[in-house]
């Protein structure tokens, strides 16, 4: 195997000449046996709990080692499974979305990205990009922020909407918002717009339905080719979006088949982002089951 005659980070040598380029200067000698016969390190068991840990793969394969010794524990990756599709188990599991096994977590936040559940389980990809619903396609017409972020992520995210206040208002009276933009547009943003619309603010709940008009069609996309029990919408600005769920989904229900129409809807996730912990135990499980 490659010994370990090198410095932190570099590459383990496999001959005399490597460890001198670089060691040189550093080391009084180099005993030379010959090249390693296998180009990478040992190895590296832990025994000290009374099973077999892997610390370290390397040049015995691990499946050699349990043909001898039996069952050896591999450590988890930090990163096993992607945050939203934890969320998505969680409600799956315990939360909203309990008992349903096909399930779309819309997540609408700066982007506009999804996570879902096909039977059960997390439909990633074969680049594990799955998901990437910022970058529906939903208008014939290709501006260039469409190919910077994604056509949904720039009408739908969170910079949508000052963007949107700006093109729309025309200087129309009776709108507070309209005069938060007359005084001064960096003062406008999502708080403020969805403030003004609880208030009635016709500029306000003119942006939001717009929108929501964006969000409709993606969900009619995602209806069409997943055909999901409920889809959620989460993110920062998903709970936002909840006294306008009904627009959404008649938005939503224009653009889908008539025998589509019954048996989904939109809902707000019921846990908080902590329940990214529960649903990575469940995936967990059902890794190992």
């Amino acid at each position: 195997a490659g010994p370990s005659a090198n410095r932190s980070g570099a590459v383990s040598p496999t001959t005399a000449e490597h460890v001198l380029e670089g060691l040189s200067g550093r080391i009084a000698a180099v005993l030379d046996g010959g090249a390693c016969d296998v180009g990478v390190e040992s190895t590296v068991l832990d025994l000290a709990m009374g099973g077999a840990a892997l610390l370290r793969p390397g040049g015995v394969p691990v499946e050699a080692i349990e043909a001898v010794i039996g069952k050896v524990s591999r450590p988890l990756p930090l990163n096993l499974f992607p945050r939203l599709h934890c969320l998505t188990a969680a409600e799956a599991w315990v939360g909203r979305a309990r008992g349903k096994s096909d399930l779309v977590y819309l997540s609408i936040g700066e982007q506009v990205n999804a996570a879902i559940l096909v039977g059960g389980h997390p439909l990633v990809g074969s680049k594990g990009q799955a998901g990437s619903v910022g970058w529906l396609s939903l208008s014939e017409v290709l501006r260039a922020e469409y190919q910077l972020v994604g056509c949904l992520t720039a009408e739908a995210g969170e910079s949508a909407y000052s963007r949107r206040a700006l093109e729309e208002w025309n200087g129309q009276p009776g709108s507070i918002l309209g005069g938060v933009l007359a005084a001064d547009p960096a003062m406008v943003d999502v708080a403020r717009i969805f403030q003004a619309a609880r208030g009635g603010d016709p500029l306000a709940r003119q942006v939001i339905r717009g929108v929501c008009q964006w969000l409709g069609r993606a969900v009619a996309n995602l209806l069409v080719v997943l055909d999901p029990a409920l889809i959620l919408l989460g993110g920062e600005g998903g709970p936002l979006l909840k006294p306008f769920f009904e627009e959404m989904h008649a938005e939503a229900e224009r653009w889908i088949p008539p025998g589509m129409k019954r048996g989904w809807r939109l809902a707000a996730p019921q846990l908080s982002a902590e329940g990214s912990l529960i649903g990575a135990a469940y995936l967990l499980s059902q890794r190992h089951s």
